[in-house]
């Protein structure tokens, strides 16, 4: 009897230390979950876009359970493709995935809340586009989460963004993925505070400068409101505020300048559509120098220099020198202020000509052939006209007026 007493004792014992080792074993995790915290994990390291190829989008995306939403951005980087909206869509799609993750902590919300952010590119995602069927890009698409192993699967074309909604601001953007997501997914655009901090700083100090000037008395404040200099300085900035387009640039959140995608530093956007802060300024830059050479030029040129005195007309001759240097200078400046203009527009427009502006009556004396019978105007239009539009090497150009002008000035005047 006291056997089988102590028998079961020891056997309720075993029991009881089993029970105990197991409660405190954490519940074992599937495949869904290890899956979600790797993307954590690289959200945390390496920001909330992550790059997908054919070797994981099957971990990240096709397999089951997927306890987040699948934002798939499909592109062609590379320059062969010529695929010029990819490198302005792709910015938009990263600049969404910094708002979402501006605004929802992805660790601490319910998979209905969850979006995991990739990028595929055509070179090293070749299978999946196969998959996929795709022949087109930019594309994007938001995938719902699959929370059970045995779920239906999903058919990518029910989850697509349309393609112009990446290219017409974040705000119908994140609409979109609003949509796509049944609603589950609300992110409001937010704007960089720093130019506003910058704005309402240089406001505060004009306003204090304006004070201290007048001494807080209406009267001299109303005199100083009336200085020629301080509206030309307002103009001024007004004038540059315009040109430089930095209205769109606080509406668009646009960043200082473009990185390629070698890393290389540029103040002009490649993308026509496009613009960075640098680039709008730099521009009413270029307008302002080109503004300022033909008013430099206007002064120097109509200075009063006449006098009969031999002392003063020593000076006017010394005047005359530095006046003509003056003019020389502003005319170098108005040369280079419109050559880094009209390079500009080319840059960012390259599809688009100056003549498409015109009326066909007015382009038409500049496109006409030049014959034998031509005068000697119409012949250097011609030279003009493949100078600026045509122009590669100067060996081609001289050879062009050997045939435009050269010859035919040799026929004048040898009368051949």
């Amino acid at each position: 009897m006291r056997f089988q007493v102590l028998l079961f004792a020891l056997v309720l014992w075993i029991g009881c230390a089993h029970a105990r080792s197991s409660s405190g074993k954490a519940p074992k995790k599937d495949k869904g979950e290890k899956v979600f915290e790797d993307i954590a994990r690289y959200t945390t390291e390496r920001g909330p876009v992550h790059v997908l190829t054919d070797r994981n989008f099957t971990k990240f995306v096709s397999d089951k359970p997927r306890y987040y939403h699948a934002a798939l951005f499909l592109t062609a980087s590379d320059a062969r493709y010529g695929c010029a909206p990819c490198n302005a869509a792709q910015k938009a799609f990263e600049e969404m995935a910094g708002h979402y993750h501006n605004q929802y902590e992805i660790s601490n919300v319910p998979p209905e809340e969850r979006v995991a952010f990739f990028v595929l590119d055509v070179d090293s995602a070749r299978t999946v586009f196969d998959s996929l069927k795709m022949e087109t890009v930019p594309r994007l698409f938001v995938m719902p989460p699959k929370l059970t192993a045995d779920g239906p699967g999903h058919k990518a074309s029910d989850f697509e963004v349309p393609t112009g909604s990446l290219l017409n601001g974040m705000t119908v953007l994140l609409g979109e993925l609003k949509r796509v997501t049944g609603g589950a997914i609300k992110v409001q655009p937010t704007t960089d505070p720093l130019p506003i901090i910058l704005g309402m700083s240089l406001l505060a100090g004009i306003a204090a400068f304006l004070v201290d000037k007048s001494e807080g008395q209406f009267g001299k404040l109303y005199s100083l409101a009336l200085s020629p200099s301080l509206w030309i300085w307002f103009s001024l900035i007004c004038f540059t505020f315009g040109v430089s387009g930095s209205v769109y640039c606080i509406i668009r959140n646009t960043p200082a300048y473009s990185v390629g995608r070698d890393g290389r530093f540029s103040l002009f956007s490649d993308q026509s559509r496009d613009q960075t802060v640098l680039e709008g300024l730099t521009v009413a830059l270029f307008t302002l120098g080109f503004a300022l050479s033909m008013y430099l030029a206007h002064v120097a040129a109509s200075t009063p220099m006449l006098s009969f005195d031999p002392k003063v007309m020593w000076k006017n001759a010394v005047g005359k020198i530095v006046r003509a240097v003056i003019v020389s200078a502003a005319l170098a400046l108005l040369l280079v202020s419109f050559n880094a203009l009209w390079d500009s527009y080319i840059f960012k427009t390259q599809w688009y000509r100056v003549s498409e502006t015109m009326p066909g009556y007015v382009w038409k004396p500049f496109t006409d052939k030049v014959v034998r019978s031509s005068g000697l105007l119409k012949r250097l239009q011609k030279l003009s006209i493949i100078f600026v539009y045509e122009f590669k090497t100067w060996d081609a150009f001289m050879k062009n007026c050997d045939t435009y002008l050269f010859k035919f000035l040799k026929r004048s005047v040898m009368g051949a």
